[in-house]
């Protein structure tokens, strides 16, 4: 028998200047089309040990992304707007039959 599997996805943010362990989670369900905002996270590890316990597996490793936003002043001169750190985790889990 085949198995059938459904997706999740983790996005976890943080702005290191402001706080660098301070993690805002975004939850990417299946058969939905929007975020479910977790707001700030009291501990990633617990976060995915919670998936975990769900039947969530981990597929892979995480992906990380930093970006630094930037803009133009009127002197022509480049500032800093701000800086963000993301780590995506992706989850598979059976799908209910």
């Amino acid at each position: 028998m085949r198995t059938t599997w459904e997706y999740a996805r983790l996005q976890l943010t943080c702005d290191p200047g402001k706080n660098p362990y301070e993690f805002h989670g975004l939850l990417g369900l299946p058969g939905t089309t929007s975020w479910h905002d977790l707001g700030i996270l009291d501990s990633v590890t617990a976060t995915l040990n919670d998936l975990g316990s769900e039947g969530w597996e981990l597929v892979g490793t995480p992906s990380d992304l930093n970006a630094v936003y930037t803009y133009q002043a009127a002197n022509e001169t480049y500032h800093d707007r701000a800086y963000t750190v993301e780590r995506c985790f992706w989850f598979k889990r059976p799908a209910a039959s």
